[in-house]
């Protein structure tokens, strides 16, 4: 038996506290007047690129309450110095964006536990009739929240909410122990003497074994230029390494057709759900018995199928693109440009890059 709560998702009934950027009306989500043009600006300033911390900043400086603040909620405060108490508001929290950004609800559908809620006939339930964002643009939102995070090591998604990286291999060296190469900056201005360097930072938290790899900044930023531009050079057009760079090569220079192409192929995997769930539900879970039950069983399987089909032909066709000139000419310019046009170019062509000890023995 369904509890009222699980009832209430399945019915599309939203009973709970109004997300931001909706309002509730007749247990169904409208869009709030003056919030959800703030909703639509989150996101697209998340897709260009800016953190949660910016984004958490910029609502702030805009003046807009946060959801506490909207329910007339003041943060307490120590006494000021005259001894008289005093309240403020609430500022906005990187925790609060990011469960705006990630709610299905913005695309409409119900949610429960961060995930769309699927009813009876497999279809994603919805709760307004006018959501936020299209579902393309919400899967398109949520991969691009996903391209800027990192993984923890249990392989869990840690977002990179950070300031700009202060080097352009930061984020990108590992030690050989596992651990991420932190930049430090050496020199005049700085506590730390001697050149700028990458140092592993397991080894000063009491990671063992490790060798803590330290290693010239100037020296690996010119040797891992050099050895990417040779090796991206020496691909074949058609392998799979050199796909796999092209691809990402593409989806940043047309990111418009690489979210409708997304948003397909989500459809697709929608519809497939939608057909095992229906195969599930009679030849396993025995929902659908007597000649009733498989009459209506057909019915649905027959719709799901046709949505099914119907999905699959609306995914743009997969054609290899060989004529990636400008790329491999990119590739080919690495010792010039921008430092930010080069971290852009190593994000195509690699996810980490490991540095090893030397063990070859010392000369006599």
């Amino acid at each position: 038996m369904l509890s009222r709560q699980a009832n209430d998702r399945r019915k599309g009934l939203w009973t709970r506290e109004r997300p931001f950027g909706y309002l509730v009306e007749n247990y169904r989500l409208v869009q709030h007047a003056t919030e959800a043009p703030l909703v639509r600006e989150l996101a697209r300033r998340a897709e260009d690129g800016a953190s949660l911390r910016a984004l958490a900043s910029w609502l702030d400086a805009e003046g807009v309450p946060t959801p506490k603040a909207a329910k007339g909620y003041r943060r307490p405060t120590k006494p000021a110095r005259d001894q008289r108490t005093y309240t403020a508001p609430p500022v906005w929290q990187l925790q609060s964006v990011r469960v705006i950004l990630r709610n299905p609800a913005l695309a409409g559908w119900m949610p429960n536990k961060g995930h769309p809620v699927r009813g009876e006939d497999g279809e994603l339930v919805t709760v307004t009739d006018a959501p936020i964002l299209t579902p393309g643009e919400w899967h398109a939102l949520q991969a691009a929240l996903d391209a800027r995070s990192a993984l923890n090591a249990d392989g869990r998604r840690r977002p990179a909410v950070g300031a700009p990286p202060a080097h352009e291999l930061s984020r990108l060296l590992r030690c050989e122990c596992g651990g991420a190469m932190t930049f430090q900056r050496g020199g005049r201005g700085s506590r730390k003497k001697g050149p700028d360097a990458f140092k592993c930072v397991a080894r000063s938290q009491g990671a063992s074994p490790c060798p803590g790899n330290y290693v010239n900044a100037n020296a690996i930023t010119v040797d891992v230029a050099q050895r990417v531009s040779i090796r991206v050079a020496a691909l074949d057009p058609g392998s799979p390494e050199f796909e796999a760079v092209a691809a990402r090569w593409l989806r940043e220079q047309d990111p418009v057709d690489d979210a409708e192409r997304r948003a397909a192929v989500v459809a697709v995997a929608n519809a497939e759900a939608a057909v095992a769930d229906l195969e599930a539900a009679r030849y396993e879970r025995g929902e659908f018995v007597g000649e009733n039950g498989i009459a209506q069983w057909t019915a649905l399987y027959e719709r799901a199928a046709a949505r099914l089909a119907a999905a699959t032909a609306a995914v743009p066709t997969d054609e290899r693109v060989t004529d990636v000139g400008g790329l491999l000419d990119a590739f080919a310019l690495l010792d010039g440009g921008s430092a930010e046009d080069r971290r852009a170019l190593y994000r195509l062509a690699f996810d980490t890059v490991a540095v090893m000890r030397d063990r070859a023995p010392a000369r006599p």
